[in-house]
């Protein structure tokens, strides 16, 4: 097999830290890719058919010029909805999209797979994400965060995932049912004020800045939040992009009931005061 000029440039200049991502078909290499950023669970979970391999939250992958098709088959594998493939990633091992964990039947978030193309020879760089769980970068969760009494859970959703045009009165039904999101810390941010943001999206009242605290206290108490592994090269001199990583799964109506029993008693607290 010839290898192209442009290839070889390439490969020369990959770092050898970098990871891999491999679909396989009956136990054969048939597409590869390079991974420079990946965020999957700690351990394997059991997914929808039964299987264990890790939890897939964010991948970002990149290739010469020309290895379109092998990101596409990568990314066609891993959004197959009919089975799970096997693909897996170096040091990490098999993995699988995150909605295809057991317990989340039904639950089927759009994913996109984002091209774009860098350097003199025109590599290609693809991230897969899902903005319906990830409610788009975590900063504008922040920058977006509403406080009109009006705005219902529904509404809020569908304003800001109606911009990428996923969000369908299927997909809202299934936020319902499920309320689950992913939230990524950029380094210099509050973990808990960006959990407050997304909470306020799927809460029927708006949430202020003073519960964040004491939420994500009671959230990390009853198990509604998973840090998750990130995986990232960091090349010499230049900082990481993202400094943590939670799976986090709310129960809406709990937290409601418990948010509602600590304000009576600040509420009782002041008085006694």
């Amino acid at each position: 097999m010839r290898v192209s000029s442009d290839t070889l440039v390439f490969l020369q200049e990959v770092p050898m830290s970098v990871r891999q991502i491999t679909l396989f078909d009956k136990g054969s290499a048939q597409f590869q890719a390079y991974v420079n950023l990946c965020i999957t669970s700690k351990d394997r979970m059991r997914m929808e058919d039964g299987s264990y391999k890790h939890a897939l939250y964010y991948l970002s992958m990149f290739g010469p010029k020309g290895s379109a098709t092998s990101i596409n088959a990568i990314f066609a594998g891993l959004a197959n909805n009919a089975t799970i493939r096997d693909i897996a990633i170096d040091d990490i091992g098999n993995v699988a999209l995150a909605h295809k964990v057991q317990g989340l039947s039904g639950f089927s978030p759009g994913w996109s797979c984002n091209f774009a193309e860098f350097g003199t020879n025109r590599a290609i760089h693809a991230l897969v994400e899902s903005k319906a769980l990830s409610l788009w970068d975590p900063s504008l969760a922040v920058k977006t965060k509403r406080s009109n009494g009006s705005d219902t859970a529904n509404k809020k959703l569908k304003e800001v995932a109606s911009k990428d045009g996923e969000m369908s009165d299927k997909l809202l039904g299934a936020l319902e049912r499920h309320p689950v999101f992913f939230l990524m810390v950029p380094p210099g941010q509050d973990a808990q004020q960006l959990h407050l943001s997304y909470l306020d999206k799927r809460c029927p009242f708006p949430l202020i800045d003073e519960w964040a605290q004491f939420l994500w206290d009671r959230a990390l108490e009853n198990n509604e939040i998973s840090e998750v592994d990130i995986w990232q090269y960091t090349s010499e001199g230049t900082a990481p992009m993202l400094s943590s990583a939670f799976w986090c799964f709310p129960n809406i109506p709990k937290m409601i009931q418990d948010l509602s029993e600590h304000i009576k008693e600040g509420s009782k607290q002041t008085i006694a005061a």
